[in-house]
């Protein structure tokens, strides 16, 4: 699902092999409490990046989980599963497997209720779970490993609060989420207070970078009319302008997850029942259409029973969908509906998204967090002259490595910290803030992407329009109005142009 584009950036192929020989040396000094930590985060640079769906309960995370890995893997009901953190990743075999506080693995048998994969617990409760492992060979979780979190408001505060443990950094421990999909359906203040509280101001816990909003269940927005998905758009947009929220995430994007379920998983006969309620007439299909409820108990042709189904299935706003789609015969095929379904959810607008966002940043995210888990190891004994020797190359990583400079920059500029000064903010209009957010890898970050250009653009182009970006910046930079802050920004965006005009891109 997520790809792994090259940076521009030099220093970035160096990254990993930085962070993995700091940390095999950090094992022969570390004591064996601490090795068992350092260990994972040391294998956890070759695993595929880990991005967590988090949200409110009822906010759609189970279900776009399902949407992005294309099977119905994860129970959207209310059940004991859904209490636990639950990592779906790749595999050569299907298997469900329970970690428990002890330390303790077991595999458990399942069973699949309506495609949800559904484990046995046994005598096991929630309470004696701390995480659970589905692995299913799937394309999709090759590159990714996707963790379903419950609900962060749930009325059990145990439940809450394992959402909370697992996602929020805190003083003995680091995040396992590389990054995050945050659900929600209208913003609140405690959606805002989560996503605060996954965050610093450091690069070692969570930054706007990799944490992107997700304004969930978007068909329902607009009464499920037709336009819902365009009316979502604009709500999308006037979140994405908000200046608390792009302090706390990279982007806000609309998604009908039911839909995009929907559309990997419809089956012939349900396209056959919609073809069937089609034909039943446009006075009809008025009367059928006017709602949900009417939807299910309207007398028809179709049994009360199905139509249940194909309610559940695709809500209202896809009921409506499959029936305008049928009926101007846009589309003829079960097949058609599919794509119709997926092409409108926005899911695929989601899965280009996490490629450029996510999948371009994977190696420093990757480094990133498994810093994270070092530092906080070696600050169990800080006095220890080893440990402050492998803390001083944490820091020089973390300093020297562009990619990580650039995370810091662009967490400063969707603060708004940079253009607190009134004579910076004369320079710093909004044209040339989003410019340089996109020259920093916001965007994405391979070259065209950085510098707004079509992906097949002949390399002359890019070295053009690079060229005229670094003169651009470098006589803002040296402008007299021009604060500290403001300037390090600039000039390290200038840092990343100079990253696509290197002699390697001039030589190939």
């Amino acid at each position: 699902m997520v790809s792994t584009a090259r940076s521009a950036v030099p220093e970035m192929s160096n990254l990993i092999d930085d962070v993995r020989g700091l940390m095999l040396d950090a094992l022969t000094t570390i004591g064996p409490s601490e090795r068992p930590a350092v260990e994972t985060a040391l294998a956890r640079l070759d695993e595929p990046l880990r991005i967590a769906v988090a949200g409110k309960i009822k906010a759609g995370k189970s279900t776009l989980l399902n949407a992005l890995i294309g099977d119905e893997l994860a129970p959207t009901d209310a059940g004991e599963c859904t209490k636990v953190v639950t990592w779906y990743e790749d595999g050569h075999r299907y298997a469900v497997h329970a970690d428990l506080p002890t330390g303790e693995k077991r595999e458990l048998a399942f069973s699949r209720v309506d495609g949800a994969v559904q484990p046995n617990l046994g005598q096991l409760q929630a309470d004696d779970i701390a995480r659970l492992t589905v692995t299913w060979p799937a394309a999709p979780l090759r590159s990714t490993t996707l963790i379903d979190t419950p609900g962060i408001d749930s009325i059990s505060v145990e439940v809450s609060a394992r959402s909370h443990t697992f996602l929020t950094p805190g003083a003995e421990r680091a995040t396992d989420a590389d990054a995050v999909l945050y659900l929600v359906r209208h913003l609140h203040a405690n959606d805002v207070r989560f996503l605060e509280s996954f965050h610093d101001d450091g690069v070692s816990q969570g930054t706007p970078t990799n944490a992107i909003g997700i304004l969930s269940r978007a068909d329902e927005i607009g009464d499920c009319e037709l336009d819902a998905l365009q009316v979502a758009e604009q709500a999308a947009a006037e979140y994405r302008e908000d200046p608390k929220l792009r302090a706390l995430c990279q982007t806000v994007v609309p998604v009908a997850g039911l839909l995009a379920q929907a559309g990997a998983t419809l089956l012939q006969s349900q396209f056959d029942d919609l073809v069937r309620i089609t034909n039943s007439g446009p006075d009809h299909l008025d009367e059928l259409l006017a709602s949900a409820e009417r939807f299910v108990h309207w007398p028809s042709a179709v049994s009360t029973e199905v139509r249940e189904q194909l309610i559940d299935r695709f809500g209202l706003f896809g009921v409506r969908l499959a029936v305008e789609a049928i009926a101007s015969a846009r589309v003829r095929t079960a097949t058609e509906l599919a794509t119709e379904f997926v092409d409108v959810s926005g899911i695929t607008a989601l899965r280009d998204l996490l490629a450029r966002r996510f999948g371009s940043r994977t190696q420093a995210l990757k480094a990133r967090s498994a810093l994270a888990v070092l530092r906080r190891s070696l600050e169990q004994r800080p006095a220890d002259p080893e440990h402050q020797a492998l803390l001083r190359r944490i820091d020089h990583i973390q300093f020297h490595a562009h990619e990580f400079r650039e995370i810091v920059l662009l967490s400063r500029l969707r603060s708004g910290a940079v253009a607190a000064d009134a004579s910076s903010r004369r320079l710093l209009t909004a044209p040339v803030v989003h410019e340089i957010e996109r020259l920093l890898g916001g965007d994405g970050t391979s070259p065209s992407q950085r510098l707004g250009l079509p992906a097949d653009v002949d390399p002359a182009e890019i070295n053009r329009v690079a060229h005229d970006a670094h003169h651009r910046l470098s006589a803002l930079s040296s402008h007299p109005l021009m604060t500290g802050d403001a300037r390090s920004v600039v000039t390290g965006t200038i840092r990343s142009i100079e990253g696509i005009l290197s002699p390697e891109r001039d030589h190939s």
